[in-house]
């Protein structure tokens, strides 16, 4: 697949979009887990799993923007948001243990 004369590996656009389906799926069942348990430290830990698999699903749709910003670029935007979503889910942790 050829975008603005960038060559994508068939292989990992299949596997990234895998990951996207997989992501989605999470965040979907945890979202429905918040629902179900709202009010509680649950619901609580629930949501910081879904900000942090949304965050993962940014850092694996940066990938598709290397045509336009670069190879660098993309591999330091990409490990920053997974920096980030894993920031959220181990403050958020302690937040909830501390309380």
């Amino acid at each position: 697949m050829e975008i603005s004369g960038y060559v994508f590996n068939i292989n990992d656009v299949i596997v990234k979009l895998f990951m996207l389906v997989i992501y989605g799926i999470i965040a979907f069942i945890f979202l429905k887990a918040r629902k179900n348990f709202s009010g509680g430290k649950i619901a609580q830990v629930s949501t910081l799993i879904v900000i942090m698999i949304l965050l993962f699903a940014v850092s694996d749709l940066v990938y598709f923007l290397v045509p336009f910003i670069g190879q660098a670029f993309t591999v330091a935007l990409s490990t920053i948001f997974r920096l980030i979503g894993l920031c959220v889910l181990a403050f958020g942790g302690v937040r909830l243990v501390t309380i």
